[in-house]
């Protein structure tokens, strides 16, 4: 049973390759730990970086993998205001950007905040940070680079 202490959070990220979600218990004092994961791919960056548009295929794969998140995070009980949406680079070099972003919202009901570049390289920073946090004294004693 979850502590009633902890408040459930979801992030989705829009990417070039797939649509991935995060859903995670937040403590009061800001840590947190993921509860459940998900990930489809979705080949958004393949049409995007060669035409410069999200194909009518890939709008439908991604609308059908967001409505199944949406009614993933309805059975978790979470809230919109909790349920955070990025996309990156495949979403921001798009010239259908705005149409793609308006269906998800009519569909959804998700809003979508497209990140640019530093951003992005900011999230990445801290996810990476994350998933190594158990080997960092592994890496305190020798030089690396990440």
């Amino acid at each position: 049973m979850a502590n009633t202490d902890y408040r459930l959070v979801a992030v989705i990220e829009i990417g070039s390759t797939g649509i991935r979600l995060i859903v995670a218990e937040l403590s009061p004092s800001g840590d947190w730990h993921v509860v459940d994961r998900a990930g489809k791919p979705v080949a958004l960056g393949r049409d995007v970086f060669t035409r410069g548009l999200i194909s009518r295929e890939s709008m439908l794969a991604s609308m059908v993998v967001l409505q199944n998140y949406r009614e993933l995070l309805s059975g978790w009980g979470i809230s919109d205001q909790d349920i955070h949406v990025i996309a990156t680079s495949a979403l921001r070099e798009a010239r259908n950007r705005d149409m793609f972003i308006d269906r998800v919202y009519l569909q959804t009901g998700f809003k979508i905040l497209v990140v640019e570049g530093i951003e992005e390289n900011r999230l990445m920073y801290l996810a990476v940070r994350f998933a190594l946090k158990d080997d960092r004294p592994q890496f305190s004693r020798s030089n690396s680079v990440i």
